[in-house]
């Protein structure tokens, strides 16, 4: 019973120091209302004519569109027809904003940068390093992960046949 008065006299005291902050919040909240209301009607008087020119511009939009397309189709990307006296061939008509790669530059692969091995491999690995065998409370330590992650990945190994179990939460690499 004493325990039961320790909390909830201590639960009344949280709640009147919560009660305190709450109330200086609002006490400042309504000065910086009070001291600011001409900035909140000039934002409301410049909000209706913003909406104004939102839709006037989603018209000449529309309206533009509707021109390209009743004009018949995009516009054609140019094609040369006399060749160059330097450029034997004739160019070849490309979309706009499309390039081709030239010729004699070799595509270069870009390598990828070493990352760290996924989570799986990671629990793999130290099970691998282990001499013999490895205790699930040796991997939660080594690894850092949550039990439960670690039986996730426990079982995934089981499953594609990389580890073995050997005993409760002790297992070895197959």
């Amino acid at each position: 019973m004493k325990e039961f008065e320790a909390f909830a006299k201590a639960l009344s005291l949280g709640m009147k120091a919560l009660a305190k902050i709450i109330e200086t919040a609002a006490d400042q909240l309504e000065e910086h209302v009070q001291s600011a209301p001409g900035k909140e009607a000039a934002r409301e008087a410049e909000q209706p004519s913003r909406k104004k020119e939102k839709a006037e511009k989603r018209n000449q939009s529309e309206k533009t569109t509707k021109r390209k397309t009743a004009s018949g189709s995009a516009p054609k990307a140019e094609v040369k027809t006399a060749p160059e006296a330097g450029n034997p061939e004739p160019e070849t008509p490309q979309s706009p904003g499309r390039t081709t790669q030239t010729p004699d530059r070799p595509k270069s692969r870009k390598e990828k940068p070493v990352t760290k091995p996924s989570d799986t491999e990671a629990v793999y690995q130290h099970i691998q390093a282990a001499k013999d065998t490895i205790h699930l409370d040796d991997l939660h330590r080594l690894t850092g992960f949550e039990k439960k992650k670690l039986h996730n990945i426990i079982h995934r190994l089981k499953k594609n046949g990389r580890i073995k179990v050997v005993g409760k939460a002790v297992y070895t690499s197959a």
